[in-house]
This record gives structure tokens, sequence and C-alpha cells, in this order.
């Protein structure tokens, strides 16, 4: 969803944060949910985390109850709230109805990414084998995988996990 992710010139970066944050209040004032929905999945994590920084908390919960669960996680792992961004995807993940659906195994695989950063290395590796049970040569899982054995000592099962 994030393959025409808007960039936004660094030598003007604070004027157009301002614009589009202006941008994004006139859609709100309008209920325009679906252009909010596009303008905010337009947008890199980052840049929207800074856009909805000056904005009340009541739109910035109308433009994130927008997003997907994964873009939405994404923002807020920019914006520093990685617990909230685990609890969406985890929350999102139970809902969740298809065990093969590719869209939960990207969640997962953020899922894990999170979990790893934040020291969780027990839950992280639930999903990553969760992922590798049905596809064992996902390369994404695979390098997570990787990660985690080395975490754990395990370099020979890191080194093989790396090479598949």
């Amino acid at each position: 969803e994030r393959e025409n992710e808007r960039v936004l010139d660094p030598s003007n970066l604070e004027e157009e944060r301002h614009t589009l944050m202006l941008r994004f209040e006139e859609l709100l004032a309008e209920d325009e949910d679906e252009a909010v929905r596009e303008l905010a999945l337009e947008l890199s994590p980052g840049d929207l985390s800074e856009i909805l920084r000056p904005l009340s908390v009541d739109d910035t919960t109308r433009i994130l109850r927008q997003l997907p669960p994964d873009p939405l996680a994404e923002v807020l792992a920019a914006a520093g709230q990685k617990a909230a961004a685990a609890q969406v995807l985890q929350e999102a993940l139970d809902l969740e109805g298809a065990a093969q659906d590719p869209a939960r195994e990207r969640l997962q695989l953020a899922l894990a990414g999170l979990r790893l950063e934040a020291g969780q290395i027990e839950e992280a590796a639930q999903q990553i084998e969760e992922i590798l049970v049905r596809h064992p040569q996902n390369v994404d899982a695979q390098l997570l995988w990787g990660r985690i054995c080395l975490l754990q000592g395990e370099s020979e099962e890191a080194v093989g996990a790396l090479r598949r």
C-alpha cells in the first residue's frame, strides 16, 4: 500500500509538513475519510507521525483509524510507540481468520520484528516459526530467524538460516 509514497523536500520540510497538517484538518472538517486515508497512506510513517504531533488527540485518532493495521503499526513505531504498534498488530492477527492469508504473514513479520527489538525473543521466535512452517523459504522470516538464533547463542543454526 506504500508503493506511491510521497517524498517530502528536505530543504522545505517544515513548510510541507505544515501544509499537509492543514490539509488533514480540512479533510477531517469535511468528513472526507477516504481522502484522509489516501493522504495518510501516501506519507512515510516518520513524516506522518511528525505531521500528527500538533493535531488534537481526536483528529489524530480519526486519521489513525483510517489506516490498515500494518501501516498503522509503522506510524506508531516511527513515533516511538512500539508497544502500541505491537498491540495493533497482535489485535489484527487475533481478528484474522485465514491462516494462509498473505496479509497475516506480513503482520506476523512486523510483529516479530517489534518483539525482537523489545527483547522478547521467545515471542518473536513463535511468530517466525509459524511462518516458516507454512513457507520455509520465506526470506524475511529466514533473516529474522537467523537473528533470533544468534541472540540465543545458536550460531550454527543462524548460519544455516541465513544460507537458506
